[in-house]
């Protein structure tokens, strides 16, 4: 065993791995091994844990469902920390909500207590926690509009429970993001019935069935939209829908989805990043700025 699994062997309670292939967490099915990957027990178990990177300053990366990123084919450093809380629980019109909670779990926990406002999230894959990291949205909603309140571990290990300030969340991003391992959330909600809950969450995945790549190997989005225009309907247009890297594919089903076809690597997939930049930029002058987190070493 290695020198810093060693060292976290002596304290950690959780599940840990050594040498934990990435390809296993993420949605590309893509990405070489993890130094140490670990599921902290409770909030002492990733407190401690966290305190320990930082005071050792050791690199560390939070999962969430690896939904929204490439891990490189070299692996990464340090300490992969998964949260694996997924609790959910009902107070009044409010939802405390566990990050490791699947977007489709808490979907299904809405229609089944008649709870609104989470609909628009129907079809994005991924955890709770990475919602909020990302602030993903879709059809001009996002989810920091729903949050009130969150509760993580900050990198030196303290524990904090805050209220979501104004103009925290902006497109794609949220600024308490950085320094913060998400544990819980508090979610406000709306009553309906549960068949208009459940009609609504088809209505938007029926959408995304028609435009995206369901069911393939991606991680979602890839670039985020410029000011006025769509990165996928200008991928469109520069005709690189279907353009093959390896086993890496710009899908002919919305050129913002970059699909794993088999054994893509994501040296393949950055090669497909780069080309897109590049034409995009040569046709049409703008820049566009990705969407997914890329981590790791080449």
């Amino acid at each position: 065993m290695g020198a810093l699994y060693d060292k976290l062997k002596c304290f950690f309670k959780g599940e840990m791995v050594e040498n934990e292939p990435m390809s296993n967490h993420t949605s590309f099915g893509i990405g070489g091994p993890a130094e140490v990957y670990c599921r902290p027990k409770d909030e002492e178990d990733l407190s401690r844990v966290a305190r320990f990177a930082h005071s050792e300053g050791i690199q560390t990366l939070t999962l969430g469902n690896g939904t929204n990123l490439l891990v490189k084919d070299g692996g990464v450093s340090g300490i992969v920390i998964h949260p694996a809380v997924q609790t959910v629980v009902l107070d009044s019109d409010m939802l405390n909500v566990g990050s490791a909670l699947s977007l489709r779990d808490l979907l299904d926990f809405c229609v089944e207590n008649s709870l609104s406002g989470l609909e628009f999230m129907a079809g994005i894959p991924g955890s709770v926690g990475g919602a909020l990291a990302m602030n993903a949205g879709a059809y001009g909603r996002w989810f920091g509009e729903k949050v009130l309140l969150y509760k993580g571990v900050r990198v030196d290990g303290e524990v904090v429970e805050r209220k979501v300030r104004e103009g925290e969340f902006s497109y794609r991003r949220w600024d308490g993001a950085y320094g913060m391992i998400i544990e819980a959330v508090k979610v406000a909600m709306e009553r309906s019935r549960p068949e208009a809950v459940r009609s609504r969450i088809l209505e938007y995945l029926e959408k995304r069935r028609k435009s995206q790549p369901i069911g393939e190997r991606s991680a979602g989005s890839v670039f985020k939209n410029p000011a006025n225009d769509h990165a996928g309907a200008l991928l469109d247009r520069a005709g690189l829908k279907g353009l093959r890297e390896g086993d890496a594919e710009i899908s002919s089903i919305h050129a913002n989805f970059i699909v794993n076809n088999g054994q893509a690597t994501a040296r393949d997939v950055l090669r497909l990043i780069d080309i897109a930049k590049e034409s995009v930029l040569e046709s049409f002058g703008i820049e566009l700025e990705l969407e997914i987190q890329v981590v790791g070493r080449d």
